[in-house]
């Protein structure tokens, strides 16, 4: 791992680990590591024992800057698939009160990247894509979905087009994502949509907020808020709030 990204993530782990009560479980957004490799991966179980140590699940969404292959060879136990999608990693989390679907975005191999370049002319080997078998699965989940529902993935809705689907649904109430390294909140086909914050260098700008999000359940409401490793950035503590009512 990048030395400095470790000891974010060791600092993110051990305020995880301190949290009274703790979270139901841990969800990483992509991009574990920066090449793919086998030893980064192995290098990376090292950081999250502290996790596996205290029994916090964590569950692995799928970056671009990952390998699925070696991810699973590294973390076998971490694998989730579903007989609807095969090849990819869905991930699909119930809680008492809400519910979490998680897609795998990752674009398969340069192959599938040439392919679509007609249709797809701006389209860059690290942006998102989705394939037709996730997109009916998610339908399929949404019609018989009796909580409300957040929809995940590392790339943005602009890339796997997901919340055109999620805006014929009331269950379906927010979509989060990685990848642009930017904390933000805005909306997409008229869901609202929150960019997570990363621990990485290579940020758009130094502004940027380094850090994770905490997710909690208040009455009718979800409320999502913003954890800064530098707890005097101004915006550690912010929330936003989804209401989880269906009207």
């Amino acid at each position: 791992m990048n030395p400095a990204h470790e000891v974010r993530f060791i600092r993110i782990c051990e305020e995880i680990i301190t949290m009274n009560p703790r979270p139901a479980f841990v969800v990483i957004m992509g991009d574990l590591i920066t090449n793919g490799k086998l030893e980064e991966y192995q290098a990376f179980r090292k950081v999250i024992k502290r996790l596996d140590q205290t029994g916090v699940p964590w569950y692995i969404v799928m970056g671009n800057h990952d390998r699925r292959q070696i991810v699973f060879q590294a973390f076998p136990e971490k694998k989730s698939e579903v007989p609807e999608v095969p090849g990819k990693q869905i991930l699909n989390l119930e809680t008492p009160k809400i519910r979490f679907l998680f897609f795998d975005s990752r674009m398969d191999d340069s192959r599938a990247w040439m392919a679509e370049k007609d249709k797809y002319p701006n389209r860059r080997p690290w942006d998102g894509t989705m394939d037709d078998k996730s997109r009916k699965y998610l339908t399929d989940e949404l019609i018989r979905s009796d909580k409300p529902t957040v929809v995940g993935t590392h790339h943005e809705p602009e890339s796997t087009h997901l919340t055109q689907i999620m805006k014929q649904y009331p269950c379906a109430k927010l979509y989060i994502y990685g990848h642009t390294h930017q904390y933000r909140s805005h909306k997409v086909d008229g869901i609202t949509v929150l960019s997570c914050p990363s621990l990485a260098d290579n940020r758009p700008s130094e502004t940027d907020p380094i850090g994770y999000i905490i997710m909690t359940v208040e009455k009718n409401d979800l409320i999502l808020t913003l954890q800064t490793l530098d707890k005097k950035d101004s915006r550690n503590g912010i929330k936003t709030t989804i209401s989880l009512n269906n009207k």
